[in-house]
């Protein structure tokens, strides 16, 4: 469950911001802002710097997860997914509802349903590293929440493993919405659980599986011809 770049399944949010001209509100603060949790009071600035960290570690850590996906809208349950992942990178495979999409070092691959109700896979030679995927995906996310003119204020009680996102400028499309909330394990780093709050609706996902083990099969792609795990 890669918790970035394609938005179909929750903590899979995308990380491209649309809009970023649009008009910007007064700034939330100046300086480190102190943040009141209730528990203990941490600075801001430590708390995102804290949930770079923890964001980058989800997408180098080793872990074989099972989560459910739903988008809301006032209460009511519109979409439902199951979203499996399997990483040990440079390999990652995500399967979510009848779309794949996997990676190892040399190859990355597709997999959806056509318009002829068939499943079909393409793969393609991997424009990129995985360590680089990973390091601009971490320097875009450092922007959101970071310096001077962050697009997220970012807050957390010492010690835990959820971090608090609130947007404090005014774009289109903000890429985690007006609010969210992600919740890391602590041993393998995996994304436990995501809350994105939009104007409209709401994602959220939360993982039912996790394994720190990963093995040769859980890596493998499904052929053609083959259905995705959906519900």
């Amino acid at each position: 469950m890669r918790p970035a770049l394609g938005a179909a399944a929750g903590v899979v949010v995308g990380l491209v911001v649309t809009g970023w001209l649009a008009t910007a509100v007064e700034p939330w603060g100046s300086g480190p802002a102190e943040v009141d949790t209730g528990a203990v009071t941490v600075p801001s600035a430590e708390a995102a710097a804290a949930f770079v960290d923890a964001w980058e570690r989800s997408l180098t850590g080793t872990y074989r997860s099972v989560a459910r996906y739903e988008r809301r809208r006032d209460g009511e349950v519109l979409v439902v997914a199951e979203v499996r992942t399997a990483q040990r990178p440079p390999l990652r495979l995500v399967v979510s509802g009848d779309t794949v999409t996997a990676r190892d070092a040399e190859l990355e691959t597709a997999c959806a349903v056509d318009i002829d109700g068939r499943f079909r896979c393409r793969s393609a030679a991997a424009t990129t590293t995985d360590a680089q995927e990973v390091a601009d995906e971490v320097a875009l996310l450092a922007t959101y929440v970071e310096g001077p003119d962050v697009l997220y204020r970012v807050q957390r009680s010492e010690g835990s493993g959820c971090f608090d996102l609130e947007l404090v400028r005014e774009i289109d499309s903000p890429p985690y919405g007006r609010s969210a909330r992600f919740c890391f394990d602590d041993d393998t780093g995996a994304v436990l659980s995501s809350e994105v709050h939009r104007d409209t609706v709401d994602d959220v996902t939360v993982v039912s599986e996790l394994s720190a083990t990963v093995s040769d099969a859980d890596l493998v792609p499904p052929s053609d011809g083959s259905a995705a795990s959906s519900e």
